[in-house]
């Protein structure tokens, strides 16, 4: 299993993550990540799921704990992989 981390700015919508997250995405720069290429890289069938959460998480709720499991297509590889995303909201 591989861990690395990752933080997403909502006001500007500005995502930056570690370089071991990019090497799990397949994507060798890590500052060239943004949030349409980690769409990108979602299984075509868990995205509408993902989006929902996503949208769910810009409603200004209440929760501040994000667990987000899905199914990656690696844009190297084109191998598919299961990842676990867990984080934390400040508002």
């Amino acid at each position: 299993s591989q861990l690395g981390i990752w933080d997403y700015d909502a006001a500007t919508d500005h995502l930056s993550l570690s370089g071991e997250i990019a090497g799990i995405y397949g994507v060798a720069d890590s500052s060239a990540f943004s949030r349409e290429l980690l769409q990108a890289a979602i299984y075509p069938d868990d995205l509408p799921r993902i989006r929902a959460q996503w949208q769910h998480l810009h409603t200004g709720t209440t929760e501040t704990a994000v667990e987000i499991e899905t199914r990656i297509v690696d844009q190297t590889t084109r191998e598919v992989k299961s990842v676990c995303a867990k984080g934390k909201v400040f508002y």
